[in-house]
């Protein structure tokens, strides 16, 4: 009688193509189908924290991310967010631990959100499995005086600026290897109505938060020494809105520079590069061709700085993959 095979015995490729399928069948299951509200960047595959708290530690060490994102630029009151990150594995790397802050702004609606994560390594055979939680602070704010009405002597127009805070907590599940990885996270759980009605120029004005669930994966490709390719996955949803896919490509030249590609289905098109100055110390920029209605007049710019601790062991001279 045959024993049967544990998927941790086949090969990258194959485990890689197993989990991913699981991976969706789960995430398509848990979908019981407001507009997106999760900022997204097009380089997410360098900082994954900001929507799964189980890449929290996966960094061989103390890691830094920045992201500057302008999207639509020359467009008046379009999105610009900034983010900042920091995580680090902990107790021989089972354990993970990261906080990261995101200011994001369209039009008068702005958010300063501060979340910190926790992670627990799973080692197994072939991969670590990462089991995540976060907990979020969120202030939402509506610039209603940055607002200047033909008549400002309407009751019904709103004239002061007015602030809500809004707590909450998500978790996630995130399988890496050093050729692939796969994640499947929810990273604000709980939904709720924001209600800004404490300013008497305000009536019943709300903002309504909707959950997101995420689904990440990539794998590394090793063509020769000089060359990997990297395909990488991120679908986004949110009940009332269209599913979100973006697909993306990625070469490593001689172990400093990735240029690379991507689609996001229906909204635009991505061009990537990343320069590695050192081993631990690499800058990136995306450029976001719009394929809207607006695509001959705006574009979006992405500007990445990313920092690794150069781990005290010999034999680390390569980029990391994810």
């Amino acid at each position: 009688m045959t024993k049967p095979t544990s998927i941790f015995h086949l090969s990258s490729e194959r485990q890689f193509a197993v989990l991913f399928l699981v991976a969706l069948f789960i995430l398509l299951a848990v979908l019981t189908s407001r507009g997106q509200q999760q900022p997204g960047y097009s380089q997410f595959m360098w900082d994954q924290l900001v929507i799964n708290p189980g890449y929290a530690g996966t960094t061989e060490s103390w890691s830094a991310r920045l992201f500057y994102r302008n999207q639509w630029s020359g467009f008046e009151g379009a999105p610009q967010t900034q983010h900042i990150s920091i995580q680090t594995p902990l107790s021989n790397r089972q354990f993970g631990a990261g906080l990261h802050m995101t200011h994001d702004q369209l039009g008068i609606s702005e958010q300063f959100s501060a979340t910190a994560s926790a992670a627990y390594h799973l080692k197994m055979r072939f991969a670590r499995l990462s089991f995540g939680l976060n907990g979020e602070y969120a202030v939402q704010r509506m610039n209603w005086s940055t607002l200047h009405p033909t008549d400002e002597g309407d009751a019904e127009l709103p004239f002061a600026d007015a602030s809500v805070s809004s707590p909450n907590f998500g978790f996630g599940l995130y399988l890496h290897s050093p050729k692939y990885y796969v994640g499947l996270a929810i990273p604000k759980l709980l939904e709720s109505d924001l209600d800004y009605s404490g300013s008497e120029s305000l009536g019943t004005a709300d903002y309504s938060l909707r959950r997101h669930y995420f689904l990440t994966a990539g794998y590394a490709y090793t063509i020769n020494p000089n060359l990997i390719l990297k395909p990488g996955l991120m679908t986004r949803y949110v009940h009332g809105a269209p599913v979100q896919v973006d697909v993306n490509v990625s070469a490593l030249i001689n172990k400093k520079i990735w240029i690379g590609g991507g689609y996001r289905f229906g909204d635009s098109a991505q061009l990537m590069v990343q320069y590695h100055l050192t081993p631990y110390l690499a800058v990136g920029y995306a450029y976001d061709f719009t394929l809207t209605r607006i695509q001959n007049h705006f574009g979006s710019h992405e500007v990445f700085v990313g920092w690794d601790m150069q781990r005290k062991r010999d034999g680390y001279d390569h980029p990391r993959y994810f």
